[in-house]
């Protein structure tokens, strides 16, 4: 799926404030993902379900996996479960006025985004990825974000609120069928022991990212703890992982 979905080029914006409980970008996922067949918006077992594909329930979360837990709990022993997560490379700032009929600037964020993210949200949802019955396919999109200026936001954003996030682009995918494929986000010269210090001298992420991939790996069983190397935890590849 290689698709990339580009917002058109030439067409005046409009901005129309999105008052129903399912956001632009989750919608847009959606239909991006869907194929003829699907069933779309489809209970199952009391549960409203994303897309239904044959026997696979299809999943798209923007954020909060911790929001799965009880879904997963039912629904992972009895049927295959995608969890699709669009993780934002790229993002474009709208500020707009408190009513939101008017641009006042429009930016890009210095932020970007890279598969990597996901463990971020997986630490939450860690019993579940060693299931037969789950995989995850992780989405790289392009963003515009609407902001209000309205004095009611966060601090960081200068009070300003968000309003909703529009998809301009998929760009690419990757599939994660077995909890194994994990150990890929791990650099291939990284040592036999290491810590979090040392995997983090030898990728491009930070040491606050391979925190969060050590303990995530490790929940998993991926990864195990093996003793100190100073005040750091020692790790290594677990011998015999899942299959």
């Amino acid at each position: 799926m290689n698709l990339i979905l580009k917002k058109p080029s030439g067409l005046k914006p409009k901005f129309n404030i999105n008052l129903t409980n399912e956001k632009s970008l989750h919608s847009a996922i959606k239909h991006w993902f869907s194929q003829p067949g699907d069933l779309i918006e489809t209970e199952v077992n009391t549960f409203i379900i994303d897309i239904v594909r044959g026997n696979t329930l299809i999943e798209i979360q923007t954020g909060n996996f911790n929001a799965l837990k009880r879904k997963l709990t039912k629904l992972l022993p009895h049927y295959k479960v995608k969890l699709v997560y669009p993780i934002i490379r790229q993002k474009w700032i709208l500020t707009l006025t408190d009513d939101g009929s008017t641009i006042l600037s429009r930016r890009k964020s210095p932020k970007t985004g890279t598969f990597v993210e996901v463990f971020s949200e997986l630490l939450h949802i860690s019993q579940f990825v060693q299931s037969p019955n789950f995989t995850i396919e992780l989405l790289l999109v392009d963003v515009e974000e609407l902001q209000l200026a309205n004095g009611k936001g966060s601090w960081r954003r200068k009070g300003k609120s968000i309003l909703d996030r529009k998809l301009l682009a998929v760009v690419a995918n990757k599939a994660i069928n077995h909890s194994i494929e994990l150990l890929d986000f791990l650099p291939d010269n990284l040592p036999t022991q290491f810590t979090n210090k040392i995997l983090a001298q030898h990728s491009r992420y930070s040491i606050y990212v391979c925190r969060k991939i050590t303990y995530c790996l490790k929940k998993i069983g991926l990864i195990k703890q093996i003793g100190k190397s100073g005040r750091e935890l020692l790790y290594e590849i677990a011998p015999s992982p899942a299959k």
